[in-house]
């Protein structure tokens, strides 16, 4: 589930000239002055939100943003089972990722109203809401446990041209501190116990991916060495004290896994593996005691597996479609 494109060929720049028009459109050839185009029409998903009787009573609740329906369906959750439908959130155009605090508040990208949007656990109403550039939709969230900041990766620059960027929020969703990453396409963003931030980003037209570290307190993303592997495709990361596990495909497409990646200093060792063997594409996946959930865009379905052992729990496929991200929101407790 990736963003397409947006930058012109080199071989078409050289034959725009100076027609003010097309260079406006065209803002990442060569030579031209970068104008950013004007936002376009948003189609936002009709229906109506909606939440179950008692629903923000309970402990755990598992979220699931489907990027083709415009909606966030929203399931109880006990240790990977119960997962019945109990709420519908509206009013998105692409929701994608998503992420959770200590109190339960959830965030949830809309990369196509390049908004990001705050609920409280078992919430119908919005209750806070980061405004991005007009051509910067945001991708992916995370949250840092140690300061409450909000992290959010941009796949473009401001000006379509695919040169992302990380941005942390503070608290008050107000403050912000923007982050280059290299002139490459930041894809999913996750903290770990101490407040270092990491990144899975790709190579313009060229798919290599690399993994990058925002140290706690650091004023710039770096390299991590990866050692005894390599990544195929931008994957879904989660921080497991004491490893980073870090999504991944197959190179035929023909399976999604996960590496676990034990880092020390910008030194980065894959350790081990977890197979999702029924997914095709994992994307945005979520761990939660001893279950991970693992979102299958390309299946239009939600899969549960045992961690660390990783055989297939259950599968949910109600109100389902292409599954961008899941995130368990617990109330009022660490999650």
């Amino acid at each position: 589930m990736r963003y397409p494109r947006r930058t012109i060929a080199p071989s078409l720049c050289a034959g725009l000239g100076l027609v003010l028009a097309a260079a406006t459109a065209l803002a990442g050839c060569s030579g031209t002055a970068a104008v950013s185009p004007p936002a376009p029409a948003i189609a936002v998903a009709s229906g109506k939100t909606w939440m179950a009787h008692g629903a923000a009573k309970q402990p755990n609740l598992l979220y699931v943003s489907n990027a083709a329906a415009g909606d966030v369906t929203v399931y109880t959750y006990a240790d990977g089972g119960g997962l019945l439908l109990v709420g519908t959130l509206t009013g998105f155009a692409k929701p994608r990722g998503m992420c959770t605090d200590k109190k339960g508040d959830v965030w949830i990208t809309d990369s196509s109203t390049r908004r990001v949007y705050r609920y409280r656990h078992g919430g119908t109403k919005a209750v806070g809401m980061i405004r991005e550039q007009a051509a910067s939709p945001p991708y992916a969230c995370a949250v840092d446990p140690t300061t409450g900041n909000v992290a959010v990766s941009n796949q473009f620059n401001g000006l379509y041209q695919p040169i992302g960027n990380v941005k942390v929020y503070a608290k008050s969703e107000r403050t912000v501190t923007k982050y280059g990453v290299h002139h490459l396409q930041p894809y999913y963003v996750a903290y770990d116990n101490k407040g270092n931030l990491f990144v899975d980003a790709e190579l313009p037209f060229d798919r290599r991916v690399s993994l990058l570290e925002l140290p706690k307190l650091g004023d710039r993303f770096v390299h991590l060495k990866l050692s005894d592997g390599s990544l195929a495709a931008p994957g879904a990361l989660a921080w497991i004290n004491p490893t980073l596990l870090v999504g991944d495909e197959t190179s035929d497409g023909q399976g999604a896994f996960a590496h676990k990646v034990f880092i020390s200093g910008f030194n980065a060792t894959i350790v081990g593996q977890m197979s999702f063997s029924d997914t095709h594409e994992a994307s945005g996946f979520y761990r939660r005691g001893t279950k991970i959930v693992v979102p299958d865009p390309a299946a239009n379905s939600v899969a549960i597996y045992t961690f660390p052992g990783g055989s297939l729990y259950a599968t949910l496929t109600k109100s389902i479609a292409a599954p961008a991200a899941a995130v368990i929101s617990q109330a009022g407790s660490g999650s």
